[in-house]
């Protein structure tokens, strides 16, 4: 009876080191699960992170974008059209028929305002307004009295412009006398 004593605890014995193996196997099968899944949430955290600060990023971009178009926008409404320059050269016509005298464009250089995208091109710029203009020399010829008035309507015309010079020479040879006024300047966006 000793023996079967024995073995009904040895059973149990040998039964509960087989169930504390098991549960110790189990143990490091889990932990060894749960390292895996901390190692993968710990990668999808810090991919999660990378995709935050793409967003971030990106949102950022956005932003700047939606500026630099703001600013673009402020930008092009300093430069001159060629729709205003063209009303300008027809005001002036305007100005000649009213004081009964002759106006004559020398020079245009429109080179001022022709930015075209991705070119570093050279614009000239007055140092004073500091955006594009387009540089013109204007002759008036006509009686002085004439020519007084087409220079003051010239000089209070609604565009902004910067008169670099402006002289008068008068022609003796002829009968009546004829003056000029050569005026070189600068003009930019209309008032």
């Amino acid at each position: 009876m000793r023996f079967s004593e024995h073995k009904k605890e040895l059973q149990v014995v040998g039964g509960s080191l087989v169930l504390g193996a098991l549960a110790v196997l189990s143990f490091f099968f889990v932990q060894g699960i749960i390292r895996t899944q901390l190692t993968t949430i710990g990668e999808t955290l810090q991919q999660v992170a990378l995709v935050s600060g793409r967003v971030d990023r990106l949102s950022q971009l956005t932003e700047l974008v939606r500026v630099i178009s703001q600013d673009r926008s402020t930008l092009e409404s300093f430069f001159l059209t060629e729709d205003e320059l063209v009303g300008f050269l027809e005001l002036t016509e305007t100005f000649a028929q009213r004081t009964n005298t002759t106006f004559e464009f020398s020079s245009i250089d429109p080179a001022a305002l022709r930015i075209e995208a991705g070119t570093h091109s050279e614009i000239p710029v007055d140092s004073e307004n500091s955006h594009p203009t387009y540089q013109l020399a204007l002759s008036i010829e006509g009686s002085w009295e004439n020519v007084q008035k087409a220079v003051q309507l010239v000089e209070s015309a609604p565009i902004v412009m910067i008169i670099h010079s402006v002289s008068f020479v008068v022609d003796d040879d002829l009968s009546e006398s004829l003056w000029r006024a050569d005026i070189r300047m600068s003009v930019g966006r209309t008032l």
